[in-house]
């Protein structure tokens, strides 16, 4: 990817999917593309603002590499998640409803036991340990991953810039789980753990790098389905994957800080 500054860029915005970037990969002008294990990268510019778009693939593991291999090269301001997610049904969601998280969990690292679930504390290991020489991580966190609350707020308060396509705005919890909840019953379980509104695949993961890299990260979703005994019928993916690239694109342009 030729540039000027190679090294630094306004966001640096991941989906895991082409379906939940395609919209928004024709708006960057001015963009070149590299493939990075399978999946596309494309560096260019939405109005005044340097974008980096990576396809990450689906899941923690995959988010986590392309994160870390993104910033080995570059620097972002801001580090933006995107994407579509399932909401439990305490939430009162509904499909197209828009979620900006404001804490993210590792949802199934834990134990389980004939007394019940069990996250990591009970373990003994945290998912990101402190560190006692560097001030920067005094704290250790076990199934709760911190982000940029402040900016999380920020955009929800301004929230009326993307509201106007649509559908509801909500701010609180995401668990981010290797599978995907398909029986009503498992998905109420898993909101009750950390009183979380939806789940994904991803969140969790690249808040952890983005924490231990020093960088801003938010996240935000659209929802396609509410978590109940599984029926396809009841989604509406493409209404999810319209309004949450057009949030995106709304949040970068304005600018907000």
């Amino acid at each position: 990817m030729e540039n000027k500054n190679p090294s630094n860029v306004d966001f640096l915005l991941l989906s895991a999917t082409q379906i939940e970037q395609s919209l928004l990969a024709k708006r960057i002008k001015n963009f070149a593309e590299e493939n990075h294990y399978g999946y596309l990268w494309r560096y260019g510019q939405i109005a005044d603002k340097t974008i980096l778009l990576i396809e990450t693939g689906v899941g923690q593991v995959n988010t986590a590499i392309s994160l870390t291999k993104a910033l080995n090269k570059w620097i972002p301001k801001r580090i933006l998640q995107f994407g579509i997610g399932g909401a439990y049904c305490s939430s009162n969601m509904i499909p197209g409803d828009l979620v900006i998280a404001t804490k993210e969990h590792y949802g199934d690292a834990g134990v389980i036991t004939p007394n019940g679930w069990f996250g990591m504390e009970e373990i003994g290991f945290p998912m990101i340990k402190a560190d006692e020489q560097n001030k920067n991580f005094k704290n250790s966190f076990y199934n709760q991953i911190p982000l940029d609350h402040k900016y999380a707020n920020l955009i929800y308060k301004n929230c009326s810039i993307f509201q106007k396509d649509g559908g509801a705005v909500f701010l609180g919890p995401f668990i981010t789980i290797q599978q995907c909840s398909g029986i009503k019953k498992i998905g109420d379980s898993l909101a009750n753990r950390f009183d979380a509104i939806c789940e994904n695949m991803e969140g969790a993961a690249a808040a952890h790098v983005a924490y231990l890299n020093k960088k801003s990260f938010v996240e935000i979703r659209a929802i396609s389905n509410q978590v109940i005994d599984r029926d396809i019928k009841k989604w509406d993916l493409k209404l999810a994957v319209h309004r949450i690239q057009n949030a995106v694109e709304k949040i970068i342009i304005t600018g907000l800080e």
